[in-house]
């Protein structure tokens, strides 16, 4: 309802509730500074990147901080790419898809094709997740492979992705 009012203290409520004691609460605090972008927002973003103890959460830190800092946060967000907790590494790729300028799409597309192309199930359901996530269309072209995949927990993966893409080059497959 502030959202739809443009309350002025919309950020400051946001931001508080960054520190809610309920993982969902923060995640949805941290997904509704993505959508407006509130700048004054980013140094307790990024607090909740290094300080939560919810991956989930932090997953979605990172979005919300390439959505704030954009290409500026490249080098800050790479690393987590990286990162032991699949969620994370989903939250920082997703992000620099999404939001980290040429670098980022660079740096997270190559992870995204190395695990779409991987020989363990578990990281194409990875690549199919991201897709997904990222939701841009003309990012279609690695779900071509994952939708005919071996595994039926992958291709169960790309559906879901076909699905929030939204490519007509896809359907025949999905189809």
């Amino acid at each position: 309802l502030l959202e739809r009012l443009e309350h002025k203290d919309l950020s400051t409520f946001l931001i508080d509730l960054l520190d809610h004691p309920v993982p969902e609460v923060r995640q949805d605090a941290l997904v509704r500074i993505q959508d407006v972008e509130f700048a004054v927002a980013f140094s307790a973003v990024r607090s909740r990147i290094e300080h939560d103890e919810d991956p989930q959460v932090r997953a979605e830190a990172l979005k919300a901080l390439c959505a704030l800092g954009e290409a500026e946060v490249v080098d800050y967000v790479t690393p987590y790419l990286e990162h032991s907790d699949p969620e994370i590494c989903l939250g920082a790729t997703v992000g620099l898809l999404r939001n980290g300028g040429i670098d980022g799409v660079l740096l997270a597309g190559n992870r995204l094709l190395e695990t779409s192309n991987s020989a363990l199930p578990a990281e194409r359901i990875f690549a199919a997740r991201t897709l997904g996530e990222v939701g841009i269309r003309s990012f279609y072209r690695p779900l071509l492979g994952l939708l005919q995949d071996n595994d039926p927990g992958v291709r169960r993966a790309a559906l879901v992705a076909a699905a929030e893409i939204r490519s007509p080059r896809l359907w025949p497959l999905v189809l």
